[in-house]
């Protein structure tokens, strides 16, 4: 085990950190599927009003006729919802184990389990079908209001890790462990199975990408970027029960915030509707839902929400729809500046209007260097913001603008509220899109 002190984070303790107990949700009779998630696109292969047996695929990926999706139910098709993007269906019958002479490797894909794991270098989806180096396993999530995997997933026997991968893809795949200092105990046992890192408890430690960051691990940028794939302790259950017992993988994710009574943790169907779960209880008015975690999520309506895999959070948070007097009082002037002082750029005999940017106007960058402080990947956001500003690719990539970890830490602490986050993950995106294009 080797102990990692990192740079940055925080630790958080917000209101309405949910019960450490985990309720099993059996009840509901529909599941919605999204026919987009972030960068994948799927085709619907199925009718309305058709009905689907157990395990026949809906949809496949755009492009791909081999990635296909289905679920153990027998269902009906209610509802092609194009305007959404999503198709609804009504489930008939009871869950269904997966035949035992069907292989494993089609269940890996038509179930849909590899969405839960993302691409460690890029922080995409993976690409199923080609095997990586090596597979991180997060044994912890600290972001707010984020499971709590010690005491939902049964600590899995990780062990059984690399034999269900060597049979998925035929060769070795190494293996990272990510623990904290809580729960370090119970993988000592796995010293001579796996690496072992041990992080502290703030966000976001269990990305390993702080650990390519610290450089225990080479990127690889250019010749592998498909290298490294990420996963959490939960698919090592789903892997595991996959695996030996043809079970269809669930989905677990916890709800958060101080705009419900349901904050808990859940465990249900891949595809469930969360406004079921909502349907019965109150919520109060003026929330904001968003889902896939707090400082990561993205707004959602209650009637697309739906349980997609991988995504362990649902946070119902107030919507402010008034501002606090003067509560960023960091003025700038009302044009851009890309020099250290923010009024070096001011001119005599030119008027030029200061401002808050309270409302919505232009923000200014002040170097005040919170974002510099808090970056867990030791980068430097404020200059790699304004590259990117200006376009400047190849300057944003030779200051590592590809080693965002997307935790949205520097957006979360800027006076100004620039989204320094979305334009550094815009940079890294079209860092790999050209190496993606110059290798074709």
């Amino acid at each position: 085990m080797k102990d990692i002190k990192i740079k940055g984070g925080k630790a958080f303790n917000f209101e309405g950190k949910p019960p450490a107990t985990l309720k099993t949700i059996n009840t509901n009779k529909k599941l919605t599927v999204p026919l987009s998630i972030e960068e994948i696109n799927f085709t619907a292969s199925c009718k309305r009003d058709e009905l689907l047996e157990p395990f026949q695929a809906f949809a496949q990926i755009d492009k791909n006729e081999n990635l296909k999706l289905s679920h153990p139910y027998q269902t009906r098709v209610e509802q092609l919802d194009y305007a959404n993007n999503q198709i609804i269906f009504s489930k008939l019958g009871n869950k269904q184990q997966y035949p035992n002479e069907k292989q494993f490797h089609d269940k890996w894909i038509h179930s849909g389990l590899w969405l839960e794991l993302l691409n460690t270098i890029t922080g995409k989806h993976i690409d199923p079908s080609k095997p990586p180096e090596r597979i991180f396993i997060q044994t912890f999530h600290p972001e707010p209001f984020n499971p709590d995997c010690e005491i939902l997933a049964n600590s899995p026997d990780i062990k059984n890790i690399p034999a269900i991968f060597h049979d998925l893809f035929g060769v070795k795949i190494q293996i990272t462990l990510i623990v904290n200092q809580d729960n370090q105990d119970k993988y000592q046992t796995y010293d001579n199975l796996a690496d072992i890192f041990v992080l502290p408890l703030k966000y976001p430690a269990a990305d390993p990408g702080i650990l390519l960051s610290e450089k225990y691990y080479p990127y690889g940028y250019k010749t592998n970027p498909d290298k490294y794939w990420t996963m959490d302790i939960f698919t090592v259950r789903n892997l595991i029960n996959l695996y030996y017992s043809n079970e269809f993988p669930e989905t677990f994710f916890t709800v958060g915030g101080s705009q419900t009574s349901l904050n808990g943790h859940y465990c249900t169907d891949y595809w469930f509707p969360f406004s079921q779960l909502l349907s019965h209880h109150k919520i109060e008015n003026e929330s904001t839902i968003l889902q896939g975690g707090l400082l990561n999520g993205a707004k959602q309506k209650l009637e697309l929400a739906t349980t997609i895999p991988g995504n362990r959070n649902f946070s119902l948070i107030k919507q402010r729809q008034n501002r606090e007097f003067l509560h960023f009082l960091r003025p700038g002037l009302k044009r851009d500046s890309f020099s250290p002082l923010y009024l070096s750029y001011y001119l005599p005999g030119v008027k030029k209007e200061v401002s808050t940017g309270l409302r919505g106007e232009k923000r200014f960058c002040l170097s005040c260097n919170s974002c510099v402080d808090i970056c867990p990947a030791g980068l430097d956001p404020q200059i790699l913001w304004k590259l990117a500003t200006s376009k400047l690719h190849e300057e944003a990539a030779s200051l590592g603008a590809a080693r965002c970890l997307n935790c949205k830490l520097c957006t979360y602490v800027c006076p100004s509220k620039i989204e320094l986050s979305q334009k550094i993950s815009s940079e890294k995106d079209y860092f790999f899109s050209k190496i993606a294009k110059d290798d074709k």
